[in-house]
C-alpha cells in the first residue's frame, strides 16, 4: 500500500515552479510595478522579492497571481517556492523608482524676491505645477524659474507661504516662508 501510493505521489515531488513576471504596461515609466504570474499548477507555499538584501512588498491579487512593488531601483531577486519544496529564481533589473521628495539646496533674498535653489535626483522637478499658498487661501505663482539652475524665485512675500514643490513622480515638498521685518531702531 505504501508503496503504491509512493508511486502515485512521485511524480508531484519534483514538479518545478515555473512562473514568469511582466511589467505592468498600463502604467508611466516612473515607479513600475510587476505582476508575477505562476504557471505551475502546484500549491504556492512562499513568494518572496528583495534589492540589495531589502525585502520588496509581494502581494497576492488573485490564485497564482502576485503584485509586486519595488521602492528602490537595482537586481530584483523573485523566488516562488511551492509547497513540495522546489522553488525557482528570476532576476529583473529595477529602473526609474522615484519615491523621494524634491529638496531645497540653498535659499537666498533681495528686496524683491525669495528664491529657492532646488533638486531632485529621481525623475526630475516638475516645475510647472510649482505654486505657493497666501494665508488668506489666494494662490501665488512663482516669479521666474531658472531650470538650468533649479532656482524658482517667488516675489518678497508680506505674508506666510506655503510652498508646494513637485517631482515627476508626484512626489511633493511642502514649504513655508515665514519673512519677518527687522524692528528698526
Amino acid at each position: 500500500m505504501i508503496i503504491m501510493v509512493l508511486f502515485f505521489m512521485l511524480p508531484f515531488l519534483f514538479v518545478p515552479s515555473r512562473f514568469e513576471i511582466v511589467k505592468n504596461a498600463e502604467q508611466t515609466e516612473i515607479n513600475p510595478t510587476y505582476t508575477l504570474n505562476v504557471t505551475s499548477k502546484m500549491l504556492i507555499k512562499r513568494v518572496t522579492a528583495e534589492i540589495n538584501g531589502r525585502n520588496v512588498p509581494v502581494y497576492e491579487v488573485d490564485a497564482h497571481k502576485y503584485s509586486i512593488e519595488p521602492s528602490v531601483n537595482g537586481t530584483m531577486k523573485v523566488t516562488v517556492t511551492l509547497m513540495n519544496h522546489q522553488t525557482s529564481t528570476q532576476y529583473v533589473e529595477v529602473e526609474h523608482v522615484d519615491m523621494q521628495n524634491p529638496t531645497v539646496v540653498s535659499t537666498s533674498t533681495d528686496e524683491n524676491y525669495v528664491y529657492l535653489y532646488l533638486s531632485d535626483t529621481g525623475s526630475g522637478i516638475d516645475y510647472e505645477t510649482i505654486e505657493a499658498v497666501r494665508m488668506d487661501g489666494q494662490t501665488v505663482q512663482p516669479a521666474f524659474v531658472e531650470e538650468e539652475t533649479g532656482c524658482v524665485a517667488f516675489s518678497y512675500p508680506d505674508t506666510t507661504l506655503n510652498v508646494y514643490i513637485q517631482d515627476k513622480a508626484a512626489n511633493q515638498l511642502q514649504l513655508v516662508i515665514s519673512l519677518h521685518e527687522e524692528p528698526q531702531k
